[in-house]
């Protein structure tokens, strides 16, 4: 299924099924189910296998040893960046829950792109915020403060694994969810989530939103933020927001839309919305905005848009500033870039074969002309597989083809500075589009999610190498009448402040 035909099934199964009333200890869980549903659609379409033969006790055995390991890593970052570690002892303004996954090398430390330019407007006016930091992802040092909370997490997922009374014992109503279960056979959808199972995630979503209603009890915000909210953290955390009566905002961090799993065409909701979704979304630009309200004219006191812009890219809207003009100096002096006639970046994804980079793709970049610069981006979510990339690499005769630096670059510095832009389906369209970077998709679903620059030709689609090679050369010669982009740029101070305004006027 592609992304049109995944998004209609997902809303067949909408119209079919009373999902708005299933409840599972009064949450209604029909948003994890839903975007469980959606990654696994989405994972399949892309080729990554999954792998379901593992039985239920080896799964909980492998589960409770992942969870052990990190530790070591935790308290060796706790002691080495001690200074960074945040108290969650006073009154705050703003609670962030990161993600971890965004922080890049930036100013000599390790920089949240998502939660630290909020931060460091709250900062200048006075206001005092909480990062907590999930995941045994430990960059030190960090830009700002904040809270490691995975050790907490883990503990609370080991609580919830070998909780089997409690779980036996929960109020479960699921109407006709067998029934679910058998179209998903019938239809060949190879999800397997059983009602015990989800009884059980249920469970520990429970335990973490507990565990941050009691650090909201302790600092008292008066609004949280989240970075990709329809993780099971963050759903806790919007469930612990909503039952605290703190209204929780979810930050874009990439492409969202009509066809997005967590953002479009939520068609059946209860009158008071989902516990587990955001009360805000915090978007780029209309066109994010347009994909809520498409959905939420009757939930709109829960569940609304707040146009805002992108705080990371506003960093770089002047040109002459020290860190624009630091990392344009840096990325002009890699070995061979600056006179390369045509400047590429491949961006890679997680969950496409052969390490992100399929077969025939290094063979156009083998193939093509030798004054080309390749930089390959590694995703922040696939950084282990960067060694397996560069052996993939080094297999090409193409001397020109940098890996390291393009992935450890902020990302706008490198938009700057390269002529096009290929991917299977990153939200790095987006960007590139803002900085005049037209893209190459090479996959059906980079043309679904991106139709608005496919119809304007800011993006082309190419299946092969030869047509990767022939289109490259194509719309470097043509970008210049594409049309003058001016970036979008907000004020994210005053985005800031109109967000809060707009919370008060809320109630």
């Amino acid at each position: 299924m592609n992304l049109s035909e995944q998004m209609d099934f997902i809303n067949k199964i909408e119209a079919d099924f009373p999902v708005e009333s299933w409840t599972i200890d009064g949450i209604h869980i029909w948003p994890l189910v839903r975007t469980s549903l959606g990654t696994h659609l989405a994972y399949t379409e892309i080729g990554k296998s999954i792998d379901n033969t593992q039985g239920y006790l080896p799964n909980k055995i492998a589960k409770l040893i992942n969870l052990m390991k990190g530790h070591a890593d935790y308290i060796r970052a706790y002691v080495s960046d001690f200074s960074n570690n945040a108290r969650i002892n006073q009154k705050v303004d703003a609670v962030f829950l990161g993600d971890q996954v965004s922080r890049i090398y930036f100013n000599e430390s390790w920089y949240d792109r998502f939660c630290d330019p909020f931060i460091g407007e709250f900062k200048l006016n006075g206001k005092n915020c909480l990062h907590m930091e999930p995941l045994h992802r430990y960059l030190t040092p960090r830009y700002a403060p904040g809270v490691f909370i995975q050790p907490h997490l883990d503990y609370l997922t080991i609580k919830s694994i070998l909780a089997f009374n409690v779980v036996n014992h929960l109020e479960i109503k699921l109407q006709d969810f067998e029934l679910f279960q058998r179209i998903m056979e019938i239809n060949n959808v190879d999800f397997h989530l059983s009602s015990s199972q989800l009884a059980q995630y249920t469970y520990r979503l429970r335990l973490y939103a507990d565990f941050f209603k009691k650090i909201l009890h302790r600092v008292s915000p008066q609004i949280g933020f989240v970075v990709c909210y329809y993780g099971l953290e963050g759903m806790a955390f919007n469930l612990a927001c909503r039952e605290m009566g703190i209204p929780s905002v979810d930050i874009q961090h990439g492409v969202q839309g009509d066809l997005h799993r967590a953002y479009g065409r939520w068609n059946k909701l209860p009158k008071a919305g989902y516990e587990l979704l955001p009360t805000i979304f915090w978007v780029w630009s209309e066109v994010e905005a347009k994909a809520i309200n498409n959905w939420n004219e009757k939930v709109k006191k829960w569940h609304r848009p707040f146009i805002g812009g992108n705080p990371w890219l506003n960093l770089w809207w002047n040109n002459d500033n020290n860190i624009c003009t630091y990392y344009k100096s840096y990325i002009n002096n890699i070995s061979g870039f600056s006179e390369s006639s045509v400047k590429i970046l491949l961006t890679l994804q997680p969950g496409v074969p052969n390490h992100g980079i399929p077969e025939w793709m290094i063979n156009a970049i083998d193939r093509s002309p030798s004054d080309w610069f390749w930089l390959i981006r590694v995703h922040p979510c696939m950084l282990a597989e960067r060694g397996n990339v560069k052996k993939l690499i080094a297999t090409c005769s193409h001397k020109k083809v940098n890996v390291d630096d393009a992935t450890d670059l902020p990302l706008p510095s490198i938009l700057k500075s390269v002529d096009i832009h290929v991917t299977h389906s990153s939200s790095t369209v987006i960007e590139a589009q803002q900085y005049g970077v037209p893209t190459i998709a090479v996959s059906n679903m980079g043309k679904e999610l991106y139709l608005e620059q496919f119809e304007s030709g800011w993006l082309e689609v190419a299946y092969d190498e030869a047509s990767l090679l022939t289109i490259i050369q194509k719309q470097h010669k043509q970008k210049s009448k594409l049309g003058n982009i001016q970036l979008q740029h907000k004020n994210t101070a005053l985005s800031i402040q109109n967000l809060m305004n707009y919370v008060k006027q809320m109630g």
